[in-house]
């Protein structure tokens, strides 16, 4: 009977700090929406079975509601991947190539679409309100509603309010984090940053 009202005690006790958690989630979450613009400086991380290093690579990043972003990778290889609010633009610096599709089609059940704005969190993924504190970093976790979602849990972690931190796990439990530095919150970004003409000699696919 002890065992019984010790495991009652505990399960009530996380219950309780279940429901305090969840305000602070909400009020993480509006703060991102809320965000007209966020430039940072990026290094991405990309983790295999056994916690095995697949990938490292940096560079920088910004953001500007509605729909526009834009992700400059510098190093092991160059690339851009931006978005104007219509269409997405994935440039191969090295292999001279570009790829474009239709946003609304190619940001559907992404992490990418938490960072394009104009859209409700809740009606593409389903919000977990567990909260944890590691490092000063207070995590949300989403999971994605749709079945063909490139990934299937996106943990956004956020520092003093701000997003410090995105990780996320695909179908083959392949984990990618980005950590993210020198944060700049809702400045005046020029909208030229997100205009893109394919430089000449360039092959362009464009996805059906």
């Amino acid at each position: 009977m002890r065992y019984f009202l010790v495991i009652m005690i505990g399960l009530i006790s996380i219950q309780a700090s279940f429901a305090d958690q969840r305000p602070r989630a909400l009020e993480l979450l509006n703060q991102l929406k809320s965000t007209t613009s966020l430039a940072a400086e990026f290094e991405q991380t990309v983790r295999g079975e056994g916690n095995r290093i697949i990938s490292e690579s940096k560079g920088k990043f910004v953001f500007k509601r509605p729909g526009r972003f834009r992700w400059d990778y510098v190093a092991p290889f160059e690339q851009m991947i931006m978005a104007d609010g219509d269409t997405i633009w994935m440039y191969d610096i090295d292999l001279e190539q570009i790829s474009v599709r239709q946003q609304k089609a190619a940001l559907s059940g992404t992490p990418a679409l938490l960072l394009s704005g104009g859209v409700d969190i809740a009606k593409h993924f389903f919000i977990e309100f567990e909260m944890t504190d590691r490092g000063g970093v207070e995590w949300v976790r989403l999971l994605p509603k749709q079945d063909e979602a490139t990934f299937t849990k996106v943990m956004l972690g956020f520092k003093d309010g701000t997003l410090n931190q995105m990780k996320m796990i695909d179908h083959f439990n392949q984990i990618t984090l980005f950590v993210f530095s020198k944060i700049t919150l809702n400045a005046d970004v020029d909208d030229t940053l997100f205009l893109f003409v394919p430089p000449k000699g360039v092959d362009v696919i464009r996805a059906e």
